[in-house]
């Protein structure tokens, strides 16, 4: 029994320190208040910065208030001026008088607006 004891104390000490190792003990000056204070911090993560601000227009010329302005009833031609380029046709289906059609606008890093005209009509943007 005390073998166990002694082989899980000696464990938790082996952890304690290899931790102990990893966190960064800074000594600051002695403040009037108070004597010899120590502050220990955890080392700072090596992960990315993500981002902080994005940017409203891609290089394709993409944007949100672009797409905000897309409104059903709209015509193709109409599209293509708010958006400013032409696209690429995606799909298209025709049933006897109907006909729709998915246009696809690409932009830098995966931005894509998708637009769906049935009848020369805008019906759904994405």
């Amino acid at each position: 029994m005390k073998n166990i004891i002694g082989i899980v104390v000696l464990v938790m000490v082996v952890a304690g320190c290899s931790f102990a190792d990893k966190l960064k003990v800074t000594k600051t000056a002695d403040p009037p208040e108070a004597s010899n204070t120590t502050i220990i911090t955890a080392p700072k993560s090596e992960e990315p910065s993500l981002p902080t601000a994005k940017k409203s227009e891609s290089a394709a010329g993409l944007s949100l208030e672009d797409f905000n302005k897309l409104q059903n009833g709209m015509k193709y031609e109409e599209t293509v001026k708010i958006l400013g380029s032409e696209c690429v046709e995606a799909s298209s289906f025709s049933s006897g008088s109907r006909k729709s059609v998915t246009y696809k606008w690409e932009g830098a890093k995966y931005e894509r607006i998708t637009a769906i005209f049935r009848n020369d009509e805008l019906t759904s943007k994405i």
